[in-house]
């Protein structure tokens, strides 16, 4: 007989398999999940770590399977399968966890160790998903979750290969659910989280020789995991944790440009510290010689309001230097003589659509075509007032947040309201 559909709104009895579970995310996954009533299957390559999760889901009421595993490997992850439903008939959830990371620039970073970040973030995940989709079919249910990030929609500098299979891993997600559209209780899910207290930074491998440090707002696993298990009980396309972090999405799409030059000077200045880290492997291919915990040991080295207002204020002073070039460039303009600014062999229009008397312009899209161009248009003359405005956005709610507002963020937002002021004034003028 079938076993039933999970129910989207209880995990009590439903099985689930977790990557990367003896640290960190994949650790407060699993205990978040046992809390719950779900029984586990924990995977990763440190047996005694998975013992001491296994424990800790056991004392929660929950039964624990430990199979060690490294997902790069099909034949072990296999095996993960085959043990998993012979202790309890069934896979009623799979969340592919399990990733490393590699500090380099692209054109530095071996390209061995490039090759095993992709290896383990993306191939293990494509591993783990036709390993659980298998199991999904037959059964006729199941819920995959692959554990993206924000750089699954945006790049970010010195983590090159993990940029590249965070972006593979949304692509598996989107693949498969065009694959699996015709079958309704199969659910493929992407949670994006953003920046998270746990050994990431500490065990990644760095050819750098500088430690990383996390951008705020940072996350607590617990927070993340909590919104995995969300996501388990009621399934959905995407996640982002937090999700006021799909602002900085929609902000990198208007203003792309712009977007990457504040994210390289804040890296550059908040992400990447003077304090030497060891150059190493870290633990692509062993596992870390540190003991596993589930929180890390670096706290980021700015407030979240802090960064806001520093972002702000570097979009201001972007913005007033595009006004001043602006401004600068119509005043020069009528200096310049008619013939610079009216050439004389510059056909005039004659018509709406046309470039000449004698050439009327093609009309290809109607009138939806000529609104997308025109919005186009609208969006790229004011892309850096609309970034701002989002900044703006985000800081009003991560004070509403911390249920005060930072004195640098009641300055930001006074230079926003003076720039927005500014360019209203010079696209007047223009």
């Amino acid at each position: 007989m079938r076993p039933a559909a999970p129910s989207r709104m209880d995990l009590r009895r439903r099985v689930v398999v977790i990557t990367g579970a003896s640290s960190g995310l994949g650790r407060a996954i699993a205990l978040e999940i046992a809390r719950r009533g779900g029984n586990v299957v924990l995977a990763a390559r440190r047996r005694h770590a998975l013992e001491d999760t296994a424990q800790r889901c056991r004392a929660a009421g929950a039964e624990a399977l430990v199979v060690p595993t490294d997902v790069t490997s099909e034949q072990e992850v296999d095996n993960l399968t085959k043990l998993a439903m012979e202790r309890f008939g069934s896979i009623d959830i799979w969340i592919n966890n399990a990733g490393v990371t590699l500090y380099e620039k692209l054109e530095y970073g071996p390209l061995e160790q490039n090759r095993r970040v992709i290896e383990t973030n993306l191939i293990g995940t494509i591993i783990g998903a036709r390993a659980a989709v298998t199991v999904f079919r037959e059964q006729g249910h199941g819920v995959l979750i692959n554990m993206g990030s924000v750089l699954s929609h945006v790049g970010q500098a010195f983590v090159p290969a993990y940029v590249i299979s965070k972006h593979g891993v949304r692509g598996v997600s989107e693949a498969l659910r065009v694959e699996l559209a015709d079958q309704p209780d199969i659910h493929v899910c992407t949670v994006c989280p953003y920046a998270i207290d746990t050994q990431h930074f500490e065990v990644a491998a760095s050819g750098i020789g500088r430690a990383p440090f996390a951008l705020p707002p940072v996350q607590s696993p617990e927070k993340v995991a909590r919104a995995v298990a969300d996501v388990c009980e009621r399934p959905r396309r995407m996640r982002y944790v937090p999700r006021i972090i799909a602002l900085g999405v929609v902000a990198h799409a208007i203003a792309p440009r712009t977007s990457e030059r504040l994210l390289l000077a804040a890296l550059r200045r908040w992400h990447m510290s003077n304090e030497p880290q060891a150059i190493g492997q870290g633990n692509l291919y062993d596992p870390p010689a540190v003991a596993a915990h589930t929180h890390g040991t670096r706290p980021p080295m700015i407030s979240t309001p802090g960064l806001v207002a520093w972002l702000s204020l570097q979009l201001v002073k972007h913005g007033a230097e595009s006004v001043r070039r602006r401004t600068n460039g119509l005043a020069r303009a009528p200096r310049a003589g008619a013939q610079a600014v009216l050439p004389v062999d510059r056909p005039r229009r004659t018509a709406r659509g046309t470039t000449s008397p004698m050439q009327p312009r093609a009309r290809t899209g109607g009138w939806f075509a000529t609104f997308a161009a025109r919005a186009v248009r609208l969006v790229a003359r004011y892309q850096i007032a609309i970034s701002v405005a989002t900044l703006g956005f985000a800081a009003r709610a991560l004070a509403k947040q911390t249920h005060h507002v930072d004195p640098r963020v009641r300055v930001a937002a006074r230079a926003t309201r003076w720039m927005l002021q500014r360019r209203e004034l010079a696209a007047r003028s223009a």
